[in-house]
């Protein structure tokens, strides 16, 4: 009887810590393992494989271009950060990938340096974490502000923050409306912009604690602004707020009511005979 002398050798320390590394390699995030400076793809995770729709018979063997956009100078950027002194032997950066269908996986890349003893890179080790989801977020969350934005700027009213100095810090709702632009304001004192006495005298009460309100024309337009003051966790003035509202409309109307009923009031005491 012939026996495969493999099959009765017992399981060596080695084999044992092969089988833990594999186990590690496969887990958790996406891995490569590229040849450098060749960039040819010596392994792949079945995790990377899952990632980008490709089989690893595929991958291995094959140039890292083929998940690379051609704008992506992979081994000039580990061979500039991976300085082969052996100074740094591992980065963090984002990336695009390429998958087989032909969309964009967006990763976070872990780059790791396997080096000879001369401490020349002779593999890189890449891990890449999916960063598909949390760029969804962000999308989402970018266009959910964009629609605040656009109603705030829509609506009649302007809201701005001020330090304690009363330089801008935030400006929002249709500054556009008073022939000026955010970032023309941010940083700047709020006495560069007007120098009307009631604004300021309300914005320097606020600084004090004290909450008021003031009455402005601009441009034939009446506002009505709220001031008060904005305090941190402790309860201590750190800014000030302003909330304008245009009160135009609101005033017109009353006007035409008190008219109304003056006149009313007029008929029903005068005879017109």
């Amino acid at each position: 009887m012939v026996v495969d002398a493999d099959m009765e050798r017992p399981a060596t320390a080695h084999d044992e810590d092969m089988c833990v590394y594999r186990t590690a390699f496969e887990r958790g995030f996406g891995k490569l393992i590229i040849e450098f400076p060749s960039s040819r793809i010596l392994v792949a995770s079945e995790t990377f494989c899952t990632m980008t729709g490709y089989s690893a018979a595929e991958l291995v063997g094959k140039g890292a271009a083929m998940i690379y956009p051609a704008d992506e100078n992979l081994l000039a950027t580990a061979a500039e950060r991976l300085a082969e002194d052996g100074a740094k032997d591992r980065y963090s950066v984002e990336r695009t990938l390429l998958r087989r269908d032909g969309t964009s996986l967006p990763v976070l890349a872990t780059v790791s340096a396997v080096r000879n003893r001369n401490g020349r890179p002779l593999q890189l080790l890449i891990s890449m974490q999916d960063l598909t989801k949390q760029h969804q977020a962000e999308d989402a969350e970018r266009r959910s502000q964009a629609l605040v934005d656009g109603a705030i700027a829509a609506l009649p009213v302007t809201f701005s923050t001020f330090d304690t100095t009363l330089r801008f810090t935030s400006v929002a709702g249709g500054i556009e409306r008073f022939g000026l632009r955010p970032e023309q304001l941010l940083g700047k004192r709020a006495s560069e912009f007007t120098n009307d006495p009631p604004t300021l005298l309300a914005l320097q009460s606020a600084l004090e604690g004290a909450e008021s309100t003031t009455r402005t024309q601009f441009d034939g337009e009446t506002y009505l602004t709220a001031y008060a003051p904005l305090r941190d966790g402790r309860g201590c003035v750190v800014g000030v707020i302003a909330v304008s509202t245009n009160i135009t409309a609101e005033l017109s109307a009353e006007t035409g009511r008190r008219r109304a009923e003056e006149q009313t009031l007029y008929i029903a005491r005068h005879d017109r005979l």
